[in-house]
């Protein structure tokens, strides 16, 4: 985000932000032991056009709540 802001010519107050890379795996282990499953994972290498290139492959998980079965 401040990246992107400061892309804008905004301006950004306070420090620069702390960044923990993780991979996917990892993070989907976290949700799944906090009891969130993965429904889905997406995977894509770094794009390094543009204004702001990428140096890491990015990825996105989705996870949600179980579903819970429902009286009738």
């Amino acid at each position: 985000m401040t990246a992107y802001l400061a892309g804008l010519g905004l301006p950004v107050f306070g420090s620069d932000p702390v960044f923990h890379r993780r991979g996917p795996e990892q993070v989907a282990e976290l949700l799944v032991a906090a009891g969130l499953p993965v429904i889905s994972r997406t995977l894509r290498e770094c794009d390094e056009d543009g204004p702001f290139p990428e140096r890491t492959p990015q990825a996105l998980l989705v996870a949600r709540e179980p579903r819970t079965a429902t009286a009738p």
